[in-house]
């Protein structure tokens, strides 16, 4: 009798750790992971007629934005907008952003103005 509930005990232990170590994993994966930055348009490598551009996507657990070499600003939600004005031919726009918690991210994005 005192064995099964020594066993119960410790089932419910193991439970409750469980759920204490998942309560602070799904808090902290903020923290324990990196910057991103999306582009949501245009696509990269896309062949344009316009030589005015908006650049529109999402940063995501990042402190500072950087198109280009110039911070931009991002709503409370990490979206972004930004006009960017091409020259003829091929073009590379960098965006590199700092993260909350330290890291770094860059992403490339590669236009051909017609």
């Amino acid at each position: 009798m005192f064995r099964r509930n020594l066993s119960l005990k410790n089932l419910i232990a193991v439970i409750f750790f469980l759920g204490i170590a998942g309560y602070a994993y799904s808090n902290s994966r903020d923290v324990l992971s990196a910057p991103e930055i999306i582009i949501a348009s245009p696509e990269n490598g896309a062949t344009v007629e316009n030589a005015n551009q908006k650049i529109v996507g999402q940063a995501l657990r990042i402190k500072s934005l950087f198109l280009n070499g110039r911070q931009i600003t991002i709503d409370k939600d990490g979206n972004f907008a930004e006009q960017i004005l091409l020259s003829y031919g091929y073009n590379v726009i960098d965006l590199r952003a700092d993260g909350k918690f330290g890291g770094k991210v860059k992403q490339t994005l590669e236009l051909v103005l017609k």
